[in-house]
């Protein structure tokens, strides 16, 4: 999407974008609260184990981010990185099922 793109999507839809992207770290950092780090790859400063904030902030990083409403799902996909209070899930997609609240990465 290009900027003119952006500029004709509308309040309502970039709000509702916003919230949805926010509705989904949230989840996702109550699902990464209780899990091990992880190390696959290293990423270099992405493995240090330190929160990069301080503050109970999660990071995630993707391609894209997909809401399939008819399966109640939201898929990140395309080199994921999540950081949540020290603990890492790096994966090529990774998807939340809003009805079971399960993550499958």
């Amino acid at each position: 999407m290009g900027i003119a793109a952006a500029k004709h999507a509308g309040p309502k839809r970039l709000a509702r974008l916003y919230g949805a992207t926010t509705a989904i770290a949230c989840i996702m950092a109550l699902a990464l609260a209780g899990t091990v780090p992880v190390e696959a790859q290293n990423f270099g400063a992405f493995q240090t184990g330190k929160s990069q904030s301080g503050d109970k902030q999660m990071l995630l990083e993707a391609d894209t981010l997909t809401f399939d409403r008819d399966k109640n799902t939201v898929t990140a996909s395309g080199g994921v990185k999540i950081e949540y209070q020290g603990n890492h899930l790096v994966a090529d997609q990774v998807t939340y099922d809003r009805s079971t609240k399960r993550v499958l990465a």
